[in-house]
């Protein structure tokens, strides 16, 4: 639990465990969660912004990818290469479930986009359509192509951070999370600006890469490291109800990060690091069973048997697909890669 072999080892235990919590709680939304929160404090609390899990997410991924980056300052051909290896295969397993389950029609080019990653295209070339929704045929799936365009728009950027100062740091990591709050709030309020959370937060993320590398180790603080991420799912669960609490979001992932990139916790034991290990195909491959076990015994909403069916049957198939299909693909590395979530 010391800070220098943590910083040393350069692999987050705590964060991946952090991750794992964070999937399985968009996990627990899509199967009714909001419900089960009106019906136990009697329509006192709407229900909870989990879907700000996706925004953490965002500043952890930024935050590892500027490390590696940095690191191997790779060209764009060798940055897309390795990143569509980490990314696309549980996304395409995840699409064509849900293109084979769906009743929905697709169109070709929508498959299509789907299938490169492409959805979002237009939001990015055009920031100012700043509110443009593109249609993931796996919903969760929507932040993915974000992960993979946003960071090759800033590898030529890469040398500039890598000389910034701390206080130019520190500036634009109060600036990004400012933005990152507004969006917060925005969500809360029922406008959801997808391109400028992601922007915004895998921004953050390489910005607290940079200050990480330039700030001296601070003291391993285990119960605050705890205490703050409490209190980030406490501003999820509260947040439609006040949603001005939202803005605190990135304040609370900011302490998460950097003082968990140098704690090991309860988040760094066995069952923590498990689902931290699977949490991307727990992220992807949730729904597509949750509309297979709908389609197979009936909606599982009020249903805890079915519920517990579909996160057991997520759980199970996220551990075979890391074990046969993430692991292999990132060299058979026991760690995950730096991606969201």
């Amino acid at each position: 639990m010391t800070t220098p072999s943590v910083r040393k080892a350069g692999h987050f235990t705590d964060l991946d465990g952090m991750r794992g919590v964070l999937a399985c709680m968009i996990m627990f939304f899509h199967l009714g969660l909001n419900g089960m929160i009106v019906r136990v404090t009697h329509g006192l609390l709407p229900g909870g912004l989990w879907t700000l899990s996706v925004d953490f997410f965002f500043i952890l991924s930024g935050f590892v990818l500027y490390r590696s980056l940095e690191r191997t300052r790779p060209g764009l051909k060798a940055y897309f290469i390795k990143r569509v290896l980490r990314l696309a295969p549980v996304l395409w397993i995840g699409t064509l479930a849900m293109l084979a389950l769906s009743h929905d029609a697709f169109s070709a080019v929508q498959i299509g986009k789907n299938l490169a990653m492409l959805q979002p295209l237009n939001g990015i070339l055009h920031p100012s359509r700043l509110g443009l929704h593109a249609l993931s045929i796996d919903p969760p799936a929507w932040s993915v192509p974000f992960e993979l365009f946003l960071p090759a728009l800033a590898l030529p950027l890469l040398p500039r951070l890598a000389r910034m100062t701390r206080t130019s740091v520190l500036v634009l990591s109060v600036v990004l999370a400012l933005g990152g709050a507004l969006c917060a709030v925005w969500l809360a309020r029922g406008f959801d600006m997808q391109i400028a959370r992601a922007a915004c937060g895998l921004g953050l993320g390489f910005a607290l890469g940079r200050l990480w590398a330039i700030e001296q180790p601070m003291a391993s603080r285990p119960m605050l490291v705890l205490a703050l991420f409490a209190g980030t799912i406490a501003i999820m669960a509260l947040s439609l109800r006040l949603p001005w609490l939202a803005a605190l979001f990135p304040v609370f992932a900011i302490g998460c990060i950097m003082l968990g990139a140098q704690t090991q916790t309860l988040l760094s034991t066995a069952p923590f690091q498990a689902i931290g290990r699977w949490s991307y195909s727990i992220y992807l491959l949730h729904f597509p069973i949750l509309t297979l076990v709908g389609l197979t015994f009936g909606s599982a909403a009020g249903s805890i048997a079915l519920k517990a069916l579909v996160m057991l049957a997520t759980v199970a198939l996220s551990a075979l697909t890391y074990r046969y299909v993430e692991r292999p693909l990132m060299g058979g590395r026991e760690t995950p890669a730096a991606t969201a979530p």
